[in-house]
């Protein structure tokens, strides 16, 4: 172990000085580069920051970063130490389809073309899938990346019609205004619609800590801005069809949690009036 990391210290020394090194060694060593910069710079924005609770059924971090403090820090340093764009489909991509082609089936055997917003899009993943059962695909990002089959728009509210679908992975906790932002949700959602969320779930033990009154309470976890609990989709306004916690470690497609200590909340609801 002392000899690996011996090698790994003069490895480090030899890229900082530009020696020249194996393809390979250089690409690991930028990537390690681009992650201390991006933590540093992301345990900065989030420094002085707090979680406040809302009855509602969520923490917000308080103070929020500025737009512009997170819109450089995303830029700059978020995409550079992710590899995800480079996969089209993951396994939590597919689990997610199982879960909603069910309910969604019927909005293409009409011979219509339904529309869905991939909400925070990212590598695209269920678009793809949503695209080949027959649906036109938005995807709402204000990163936008290089797939030219689905239109892209920086808000919701820019889509110009209603969807009849509205999916967002691992998304929504990134957003600086929640109730804003599930307003566009439900408003261009047409009656009959579906929505699908999946994000962290606040009080997992994976991601909180007991309280001095036992209760748990969230641990910041930057770039997160919103911190969900199961209340907060219970009390959307949506028919709820499915609200659980999964669980992915030690399993890439998720584990249902039943005692709602999962890792991540999901939920499916839909629009009835």
């Amino acid at each position: 172990r002392m000899l690996l990391g011996a090698l790994k210290g003069l490895a480090m020394l030899l890229y900082r000085a530009h020696v020249p090194l194996p393809a390979s060694v250089q690409t690991r060593l930028y990537a390690r580069d681009q992650y201390v910069k991006s933590q540093a710079l992301c345990s900065a924005i989030f420094a002085d920051c707090e979680l406040k609770w809302s009855d509602k059924g969520f923490w917000v971090v308080d103070p929020m970063p500025s737009p512009v403090q997170l819109d450089h820090y995303y830029k700059t340093s978020y995409w550079a130490t992710r590899d995800d764009r480079q996969t089209w489909l993951r396994h939590r991509d597919i689990s997610h389809f199982r879960q909603i082609e069910p309910h969604i089936r019927s909005l293409v055997d009409n011979g219509q073309k339904p529309l869905a917003a991939n909400f925070g899009a990212g590598h695209g993943g269920i678009s793809f899938l949503l695209s080949a059962l027959g649906f036109s695909v938005t995807h709402i990002d204000p990163y936008p990346g290089d797939l030219p089959i689905f239109q892209y728009s920086s808000r919701l509210d820019s889509i110009g019609s209603k969807v009849d679908l509205v999916y967002g992975s691992h998304s929504f906790e990134h957003v600086t205004d929640v109730v804003s932002t599930f307003d566009q949700v439900l408003s261009c959602l047409n009656v009959g619609g579906f929505l699908f969320v999946e994000v962290p779930n606040a009080l997992s033990p994976f991601y909180s800590s007991v309280g001095a009154d036992n209760a748990r309470i969230p641990r910041i976890q930057p770039p997160h801005t919103v911190y969900f609990t199961e209340q907060y989709f219970r009390n959307l306004g949506l028919e709820v069809l499915s609200l659980e916690t999964y669980k992915y470690e030690g399993d890439p497609w998720g584990s249902r949690v039943r005692e709602g200590n999962g890792e991540v909340i999901r939920f499916l609801g839909r629009k009835l009036a």
